[in-house]
């Protein structure tokens, strides 16, 4: 008796380590930084992974009605470009902001767009070239921090992007959780750049309310 007991004792521990194992090498962790000054009319976006730079993302089009997010990789090389669009609620409120998405050839692979409706302090839906909606981004009730879910399932959490500011300095920590996220990996990049673009408007304390052109939006969830 004893030694079935030892024997199912070792095979529950062997699992929990491997299950520990799995998820350590599932979850991966890289920073985003925004180095920009206070006057400055651009702002460049560097994406570390364990102090290593990988990716950039530089914002331009500061006195136009739209924002421009060129995202490069680790070689100076152009990925793709955001573009801000200049008629929609994004050009009064962070959480209305759209996003269309161009390759390294002008062609659309898709959009990220605020909604209005929403019992959340700011949600973002992912789309396509086609259309389809790939992704939700829910901004955290209780704390700075984005949640990104499955359109699927909404109570799966893919990954967790956390805001920090201080001084001129913005910085977004991304925490994935799962290897794929089932979205374009360069719309994923141009959102963080925008998170922590906008991060001093995103860490509005979520008691307050956010007025809009239809009154207060609630903050409740």
């Amino acid at each position: 008796m004893r030694i079935n007991s030892l024997f199912f004792f070792l095979v529950l521990a062997a699992k929990l380590v491997t299950s520990q194992a799995q998820a350590d090498n599932t979850s991966q962790s890289l920073r985003v930084i925004k180095n920009s000054n206070l006057f400055s009319l651009s702002a460049e976006f560097d994406f570390k992974n364990t102090g290593v730079s990988t990716d950039k993302v530089i914002r331009t089009g500061g006195l136009s009605p739209r924002y421009f997010y060129d995202l490069f990789d680790e070689d100076h090389n152009f990925q793709a470009r955001g573009i801000t669009r200049a008629l929609s609620l994004g050009a009064f409120y962070s959480w209305g902001v759209e996003i269309d998405l161009y390759d390294t050839e002008e062609s659309y692979i898709g959009l990220i767009q605020g909604e209005l409706l929403t019992r959340s302090r700011a949600k973002f839906s992912f789309y396509d070239h086609s259309g389809r909606r790939t992704l939700i981004a829910f901004l955290n009730t209780e704390s700075p921090e984005f949640l990104m879910v499955s359109t699927e399932d909404e109570g799966v959490v893919l990954a967790k992007l956390k805001i920090q500011s201080y001084g001129d300095i913005g910085t977004l920590d991304v925490n994935l959780l799962h290897d794929s996220m089932n979205i374009d990996e360069r719309a994923f990049k141009i959102f963080c750049a925008f998170v922590t673009d906008y991060n001093q408007e995103f860490l509005v304390p979520p008691k307050v309310a956010d007025k809009s052109v239809f009154g207060y939006r609630s903050n409740d969830n």
